[in-house]
C-alpha cells in the first residue's frame, strides 16, 4: 500500500529540502523521466503506463521548477490516483487557465516542499524570500505564495 499525504508529511516534516524525488520514486514507487518532448509552457505530466505511474518533467526547466513540478504531479497521484489512466494526462502548466484540480495540486506541492513548522522557522531566520526559496529549493514564487497563505504576510 502506498503512503498517504499525511504519512509523507509526517516522515519529512523536518527534512530541508524535502527529498521530493525520493518520495516519488522510493515511497510512492513512481517513475520519473526528464524529457525534451513537452511544449515550453508544459512543466510536466503524470500518466499510467501499464501498471506503473510515470511522471515526465520538462528537461528545459530549472532544478527548482522541476522539483515543484514533481511535487505537483505527486499531489495529483495522492489526490486522484484512480483518475490517472493511460489515455488521460494531467499537465502542470506554467501559464494558461487554472482549474480547481491544478490549484489544489499546487497547494499540496507547496505544503509538501515547505512543511508548515519548518517554513515558519526558516522564514523567521531568513533575510529575504529568495533565501527561504533557496533553502527549500523551490521557485521564489512558490515560497512567496506559501508565506502569504501560511503566515498571512505580503511578501515583496
Amino acid at each position: 500500500m502506498s503512503m498517504s499525504l499525511q504519512d509523507i508529511q509526517k516522515k519529512y516534516k523536518e527534512t530541508i529540502p524535502v527529498p521530493i524525488v525520493k518520495i516519488a520514486t522510493k515511497d510512492l514507487k513512481l517513475k520519473i523521466y526528464h524529457t525534451s518532448s513537452l511544449n515550453d509552457n508544459e512543466c510536466g505530466l503524470i500518466r499510467k503506463e501499464g501498471e506503473k505511474y510515470v511522471i515526465y518533467v520538462n528537461n528545459s526547466y530549472s532544478t527548482v521548477r522541476k522539483r515543484f513540478t514533481i511535487a505537483h504531479e505527486v499531489a495529483h497521484f495522492l489526490n486522484n490516483k484512480d483518475g490517472i489512466v493511460a489515455n488521460y494526462v494531467t499537465y502542470a502548466m506554467r501559464t494558461g487557465t487554472r482549474n480547481k484540480k491544478e490549484g489544489i495540486a499546487n497547494q499540496v506541492a507547496r505544503n509538501l516542499l515547505m512543511p508548515k513548522d519548518a517554513f515558519r522557522k526558516v522564514f523567521e531566520e531568513s533575510n529575504s524570500i529568495e533565501e527561504v526559496a533557496n533553502k527549500f529549493e523551490v521557485p521564489v514564487s512558490s515560497a512567496t505564495t506559501r508565506a502569504e497563505k501560511l503566515l498571512k504576510r505580503v511578501v515583496i
